[in-house]
């Protein structure tokens, strides 16, 4: 069932988590490709409810995004959360 594998990592920093993921029926295929498939959420402790946070201009999950992408959701995630919004639109 190789064909059927696939990976999803998640990074935490704060309230944010980044998913990172490829594979079938994902949007990325992985690191031989180079691409990879990106949702964010704030975790909203008080609520229990989690908020997306669109990276883009269209919705909350991000196709076929390179590393240096990843890259730079990661730095902004730490250094600059309020520049996410859109940081990958165009």
């Amino acid at each position: 069932m190789i064909d059927k594998l696939r990976f999803v990592a998640h990074h935490h920093h704060d309230d944010l988590v980044l998913s990172v993921g490829y594979g079938p029926s994902m949007y990325g295929s992985g690191p031989g490709a180079g691409t990879y498939e990106l949702h964010m959420w704030r975790h909203d402790k008080l609520s229990g409810r989690d908020h997306v946070i669109k990276l883009d201009d269209r919705d909350g999950v991000v196709g076929w995004c390179d590393q240096e992408q990843v890259n730079q959701v990661m730095r902004l995630m730490h250094e600059d959360r309020d520049q996410l919004v859109g940081c990958l639109a165009g």
